[in-house]
């Protein structure tokens, strides 16, 4: 197998591996239960202004009202999440940034807009900022300091 191939399943398996991460997060996508939360009302809970999340983990965490750990976990594994995905697609495409990054920016919008009509998490642009920060610098690993 190729290695552009052997890539291309990388993709495919971290992407299921990222949806149930990120969408499912703690019910295995074998129990079909999850279907059954589905309500259509994400828009109550959405977050459409660029950066309102994030200023307000850092004035929580300044003020001691939610800890460093919790803060990492949320907004630097936001971007961590997608870092591999970016090497993978980088992998798969070589010398393609923007096919990479398009396609990476379709993975995070489309996770995004199931968590906005299931109910199953938050549609929240930081989200799909910081995702796609991890795109980028997953390409850029892969371009620059991954193994040729």
């Amino acid at each position: 197998m190729n290695n552009k191939r052997h890539a291309r399943w990388w993709v495919i398996i971290y992407i299921l591996l990222l949806f149930q991460v990120v969408v499912l997060k703690k019910v295995p996508f074998w129990d079909l239960n999850w279907l059954k939360g589905w309500r259509f009302e994400g828009w109550d809970d959405s977050h459409l202004e660029l950066f309102f999340t994030i200023d307000n983990f850092i004035y929580a965490v300044m003020h001691g009202n939610i800890s460093w750990t919790y803060f990492l976990t949320n907004i630097v594994g936001n971007v961590l999440l997608f870092v591999p995905l970016g090497y993978f697609l980088r992998r798969a495409m070589p010398k393609r940034f923007f096919r990479v990054f398009s396609i990476g920016m379709l993975v995070i919008l489309t996770f995004e807009t199931f968590q906005l009509f299931s109910g199953l998490g938050v549609f929240d642009v930081d989200d799909i900022f910081l995702n796609a920060v991890g795109v980028v610098l997953g390409y850029v690993f892969a371009a620059y300091g991954g193994r040729k």
